[in-house]
Parts: C-alpha cells; structure tokens; sequence
C-alpha cells in the first residue's frame, strides 16, 4: 500500500511540474510571437516599397530555441529565422497547438494579412 501511494504521488507531482513547463512554454511562444510580428510586418511594408516582389530574407545564423515563419494570407513564407521549418504547413490554427513533433503558437495580423507562427522542437 505504501510502495503504492508512493507512486501515485510521484505521478500527480510529476504531472504538476509537466503542466507548470507548458505552461511556461506556451508563455514564451506567445510572447515572441507578439514582439516579432510587428517588426516583421515593418519590414516587410518597407521592402514591398523598394519591390514589389519580397523575396525569402537570409538571417545570420545563431543558436536558437524558438523558431518563426511569417505567412502572407495565401500561405506564402515571406520571413522566416533560419532553423525554422523549410516546408510550408499550409494553414495552422490560430493559438497554441502541437504537430510534427513541436509545440507551435500561431497568431494573425490585426487586418488578417499576414500570420506568425513560431515553433519549439517538443521531446515526447
């Protein structure tokens, strides 16, 4: 009876701090999502003034944990941070979802012109 107990509580603990990480997780997903989107929408407003045509834009390379694609509303990957995903997921729900073995937090644009998704790996 002992040895049982034992274990429920390590797994309701270990569900707890599963719970707590995601959620902290999702926090920073969120959050980058909310701090790049403006910037890339910057960018890209200022490119579409000098070309018509904006063209996929190289980043220097660097460690990173999270990574983003910017669509434009016809699925098009106008920016994207270097380890993002080359492949274009097609048309991911808005807010906090998992596919293709990462935690992905999708956000739109106030006018619904452009979408933000940035990706963390998850290890299941």
């Amino acid at each position: 009876i002992l040895l049982i107990l034992w274990i429920s509580t390590g797994g309701i603990i270990l569900k707890l701090v599963s719970d707590t990480t995601y959620e902290l997780l999702d926090s920073s997903l969120k959050e980058t999502a909310e701090r790049i989107l403006p910037l890339a929408l910057l960018d890209i407003e200022q490119r579409s003034k000098i070309n018509a045509d904006i063209e996929l834009v190289p980043l220097p390379l660097n460690d990173e944990n999270l990574s983003y694609q910017i669509h434009n509303k016809f699925g098009k990957i106008l920016l994207r941070s270097h380890k993002s995903p080359l492949d274009n997921f097609g048309k991911l729900p808005q807010g906090f979802s998992q596919n293709y073995g990462m935690r992905i937090f999708g956000s739109s644009s106030e006018d619904g012109a452009y979408e933000i998704y940035v990706f963390e790996c998850i290890f299941v």
